[in-house]
């Protein structure tokens, strides 16, 4: 086991984020021979541009992979939370010993040898991602979920940041531990296959599907008292009640864009921001992070973030009603 845990206590946390730390392996599309991409478009595992899957068996890309570094939603958005400011708990497991630095963030993670778990991250010029997820085996499950109920891990957390690329069984006993509780989960459905079936937990209180993740999910919003927020190049669609719109930015990787998003909303709604100004500050922080390559390494710093909407770009931030 690992952990950078400091005075606070594991439990004393508003914000926890809990999930595994995988690997990311870099593609650029563009040093890909076109014959050899066309083939790949027929693949299973190839995903379309926006798209996340799981795959059960690794592609087959290894003399184009650039660059390998650690990521995984969860992690992600902890790191985001921590970089916006805010006092965050990763909770997870992870095949290699972890490297998730920042003065905010404190973690506990299982260390599994020998059970990798490797992302391929595939970036187009226009910066649009495609991400294919293979894991030799699910670290996180369900024993997991209820260990870390049992220790209250959660007792004091307002917020948990949880993506739909964990173990399903893992995450049905996570939700069902925290029904009947304070804690409200802000749930990314990514990859989005098997995602509607978690929308019916009341502790799910915040959505966060990109366009394509939302076609197939819209169904299951309907009947769910979750707020959606879906996210879009062009800005954030609001539980279709109003719009904040993005700044204009020439993209670069949009990999972390949905991290940073969760993790800077998820800050702000714990310092009381109210859901409009929340938004705001996650789309201009998502924003700023597709300037840059990579998912960790493009987070924004909190003042980064503010010096951004306050300059001229951010006095022209849009909020639309839409209904």
């Amino acid at each position: 086991m690992s952990d950078g845990i400091s005075d606070h206590g594991i439990s004393n946390y508003k914000i926890a984020s809990v999930g595994e730390v995988l690997y990311d392996n870099h593609i650029h599309l563009s040093e890909v021979p076109e014959p050899e991409l066309e083939e790949w478009t027929e693949q299973d595992w190839f995903p379309k541009p926006g798209e996340s899957i799981m795959t059960e068996s690794p592609p087959e890309v290894e003399e184009y992979i650039e660059d390998v570094l650690p990521g995984g939603r969860s992690p992600n958005q902890a790191l985001a939370a921590a970089h916006a400011g805010s006092n965050t708990f990763f909770h997870g497991k992870s095949s290699r010993e972890p490297e998730l630095e920042h003065e905010n963030l404190d973690y506990d993670i299982d260390v599994v040898p020998n059970a990798e778990s490797d992302v391929y991250i595939f970036v187009s010029d226009d910066g649009e991602k495609r991400i294919t997820c293979h894991k030799e085996q699910e670290l996180a499950d369900a024993d997991y979920a209820e260990r870390l109920l049992e220790d209250g891990s959660f007792d004091q957390t307002d917020y948990l940041m949880v993506s739909n690329g964990e173990n399903q069984n893992f995450l049905h006993s996570l939700f069902e531990g925290l029904e009947g509780t304070d804690t409200e989960v802000v749930f990314d459905p990514a990859p989005v296959e098997g995602s509607g079936d978690f929308l019916d937990y009341e502790c799910v209180s915040y959505v966060t599907p990109n366009e394509n993740e939302y076609v197939q999910i819209a169904d299951e919003t309907e009947g769910s008292d979750s707020t959606v927020l879906k996210t879009s190049a062009d800005g954030v669609d609001v539980d279709g009640e109003y719009f904040v719109e993005s700044p204009d930015v020439e993209p670069v990787d949009t990999t972390g864009a949905g991290d940073v998003f969760n993790g800077y909303l998820t800050a702000s709604l714990s310092e009381g921001c109210g859901l409009g100004k929340a938004v705001k500050r996650a789309t201009y922080a998502a924003s700023l992070s597709v300037t840059r390559e990579g998912a960790q390494r493009s987070i924004p710093s909190f003042d980064q973030v503010n010096d951004y909407i306050e300059g001229e770009s951010g006095k022209n931030m849009e909020l639309t009603r839409t209904s």
